[in-house]
């Protein structure tokens, strides 16, 4: 029977929460350079400017929320074609995989043999979702808001240095379902990740 945490269709224009972690909840990620290394391949396949190369993401998928910790990441996602996330999960993966092989001389798998996903069902849960893959700092014993490897500091700073990432949808959601100012949502986001 198939997980409920494995999907097998996406819907276009669906929102999406996607994870995965080391083989045998192995690390992933072991210094500063294997972090950077996998955010600088979301920017390449997600970049407006490399929309020309063969593989590209631009226009078809964007990223609300990420967090990257030792042995696994999460990311929530709004895709606009069907099988945008897959094909992006899949060219991540095998590009960091081979990253990872080459600079540790590893030979096993590096992640688990099917990433997990879900679809996110509507705003409540979108909010939450959000929530969820933020909190995972906690995880690794750092303070959610200043984690360097999560996109909840640029929802606190109110910029980010990505293009990819989206830091208004969360805002427009808390504030037309939730009746939270606009202008007050650094503050209530972070009481909100901190509950």
């Amino acid at each position: 029977m198939p997980s409920k945490y494995v999907t097998r269709s996406f819907l276009a224009g669906g929102y999406y929460h996607a994870f995965d972690r080391g083989n045998n909840k192995e690390k992933i990620f072991h210094d500063e350079s294997d972090y950077n290394y996998f955010l600088s391949l979301i920017s390449h396949y997600l970049n407006p400017t490399s929309k020309n190369q063969k593989v590209n993401f631009y226009n078809d998928i964007t990223i609300l929320s990420y967090c990257l910790i030792p042995n696994h990441f999460h990311l929530m996602f709004k895709q606009t074609k069907e099988r945008s996330i897959s094909l992006f999960m899949q060219v991540i993966i095998q590009r960091y995989t081979t990253y990872y092989n080459k600079k540790y001389g590893h030979i096993n798998h590096v992640f688990r043999a099917k990433y997990g996903s879900r679809l996110i069902e509507n705003t409540e849960d979108l909010i939450s979702v959000s929530k969820y893959v933020h909190k995972n700092a906690e995880d690794c014993g750092a303070d959610i808001i200043k984690y360097k490897y999560s996109s909840a500091q640029w929802y606190i700073q109110g910029h980010s240095p990505y293009s990819w990432l989206d830091i208004k949808t969360l805002p427009e959601v808390l504030f037309g379902y939730f009746g939270v100012a606009k202008e007050n949502f650094p503050k209530q986001y972070e009481i909100y990740l901190r509950s």
